[in-house]
């Protein structure tokens, strides 16, 4: 019998991934983990009407400043593990301004990363001091901002509105927040088409990351065609096992012309 090979077929990061981005939707407990101290940190912060915050407050942080008070030896394990998240933030140099300024933009509800303006695009790369070309590298006649990636540059918004045509909207396209806001709003409706709505944002912005990554460092080739027909199946396979999609999928053509 050949030894098989005890390398793993995907990596962990691919496994977490959302479905609609191509993973399995495996919950990665280390980073909820993260998420939960950050939040209870930010209580601490915001000094919310809570018991065991006003002991922390009391007990600990008494008059000192929250951002700089030290950490005493006799400190209960979880306060420790809470306060010492405060370095972790302040590392963070994706997002700019003191550990409160930061803690505030990590606890925005109205965004996830990808749509946080995270992403390490031209802009956001110069801010850090990262030389980066800043041309879009989609039409080459903007400068890539988040706003212009999603969906201002011609390229991406021609997607977009194609995806739109596909699900029956007949819409003008917005910037990056309005169409965020747009999306939000549908998906909140009972009906199964703003859930394939949704669905098809998030594969949208996905794909749009991917291929400018790909043109970006390996100088790859873009095809809407293949990239709209992608996003096309990838939402009519997730639906065939979701009750609430069969309806609307099934007054869809197969793919975006």
């Amino acid at each position: 019998m050949k030894n098989l090979s005890k390398k793993a077929l995907a990596s962990w990061d691919k496994v977490c991934l959302p479905q609609a981005a191509g993973g399995l939707n495996v919950l990665n407990l280390c980073r909820w983990n993260k998420a939960a101290i950050i939040k209870q940190l930010w209580s601490i912060a915001q000094k919310k009407d809570c018991l065991w915050i006003k002991w922390v407050h009391s007990y600990y942080i008494k008059k000192q400043t929250f951002d700089s008070c030290p950490i005493p030896k006799t400190t209960a394990w979880v306060i420790r593990k809470i306060l010492e998240t405060r370095d972790t933030i302040m590392q963070q140099v994706m997002v700019q301004g003191d550990l409160l300024a930061k803690l505030g933009k990590m606890q925005n509800k109205d965004d996830s990363f990808s749509i946080k303006k995270m992403m390490a695009t031209a802009d956001r790369l110069q801010m850090i001091g990262i030389q980066a070309p800043m041309a879009c590298v989609f039409c080459h006649g903007g400068i890539e901002t988040h706003e212009y990636l999603f969906f201002e540059c011609p390229v991406t918004g021609a997607l977009w509105l194609r995806l739109l045509t596909w699900l029956g909207y007949i819409r003008n396209r917005g910037d990056a927040k309005h169409e965020l806001q747009w999306v939000c709003s549908m998906a909140k409706r009972k009906s199964g088409l703003g859930a394939v709505t949704r669905c098809a944002y998030a594969m949208a912005v996905y794909v749009i990351w991917r291929e400018r990554n790909l043109l970006r460092f390996q100088k790859s080739t873009y095809d809407e065609d293949r990239d709209s027909r992608e996003i096309a199946v990838h939402i009519h396979i997730r639906g065939q096992n979701l009750r609430k999609w069969r309806k609307p999928l099934s007054l869809l053509s197969s793919y975006p012309y």
